[in-house]
Order: structure tokens, then sequence, then C-alpha cells
């Protein structure tokens, strides 16, 4: 028996079936085929003057820390838990030669996408992470032990592996 008289002799209710269930595939695998994990689109990312415990919204491709209001802003990245609660994952700065390092980057008229590639690099060889909330934790250069550990989201409400990276 071939496929074609295999499907006929199927009720309508299982043929209903198998297509939503297609479908729902086929949805999956286009969701996540456009969802690389990274914010293609995002125009603006949070930042903190008081270490994490306020933020508010500027420009993505800001370099920072940069002047806000006489302090000075770092990049925070904003998580949310599986039960929607946001916390602040780690507070992220460039150094005084990654800010130099991206001032011929921001100067070229180059796509927002080529300018997140260009910068990522910079970002690679010349940022450091710390923990939020507090003052006095140690920075660490990216792509260092020190560095993984901090960028590890960890919710003030205990331990959840279903964590996400959010953007405003």
């Amino acid at each position: 028996m071939g496929l074609r008289e295999a499907i006929n002799k199927q009720k309508p209710a299982t043929k209903a079936g198998v297509v939503a269930c297609l479908f729902a595939v086929a949805g999956f695998a286009l969701w996540t085929s456009l969802s690389s994990g990274k914010p293609h689109n995002a125009m603006d990312a949070y930042y903190t003057t008081d270490d994490g415990q306020t933020t508010f919204v500027d420009d993505f491709f800001r370099p920072y820390p940069f002047d806000h209001d006489g302090k000075p802003a770092y990049r925070v990245y904003m998580y949310q838990t599986s039960k929607g609660k946001k916390f602040v994952g780690f507070i992220e700065r460039y150094t005084d030669s990654g800010l130099k390092a991206l001032e011929p980057l921001l100067s070229q008229n180059i796509s927002r996408e080529a300018l997140r590639t260009a910068i990522q690099g910079v970002r690679d060889k010349y940022s450091q992470v710390k923990k939020p909330n507090d003052p006095t934790a140690k920075w660490y250069a990216a792509n260092t032990k020190g560095a993984e550990n901090v960028e590890k989201p960890a919710p003030p409400d205990g331990p959840d592996d279903n964590c996400i990276l959010v953007f405003p």
C-alpha cells in the first residue's frame, strides 16, 4: 500500500491532527531559525549609575561608561526569571582602550547589524564585567574565568534554570 492510500484510509480527525502537527513543527522551526538568541533589531539597552539599584534605557550603541546626570553610566544586562521577575544579572564597562577602539567604529556610516558585529570584537577584547549591587565587587576582564562566573545569572529569589536575557 502506498502513502496516498494509507492517508486516504484515515479518519478526517486523524488527518486534521497530522496537518496541525505539521504546521506546529513548521512554525517552531521558523521561530527558532529567526531567533538566534541575540536581539538583531535592538535599538536600546539598559544602563545604571548606581550599581544596578535602578536602571534606565538609552541607545544600544552608546559607548559606556558615559556621563549621565554627572555620574558614570554602565551597561546593565537584564534577565527575567521563569516567573517573570526582572533582575540585573551583571554590569559591564569598556576599558579606556576599548573606548578609544570604539571611536572609529561609531563614526563609520555602516548598518547597525555591521556595527553590532564590529563592536562585539571590541567588547570581547576591551570590556570588563562585575556583579551588581556591590560597589566593591571586582571587575573581571571579558572572556576570563572570573567573567564567566559573573555573567551567570543569579536570580534574587534563588536558582532558576530558565532565566532569559531581556531588552527594553
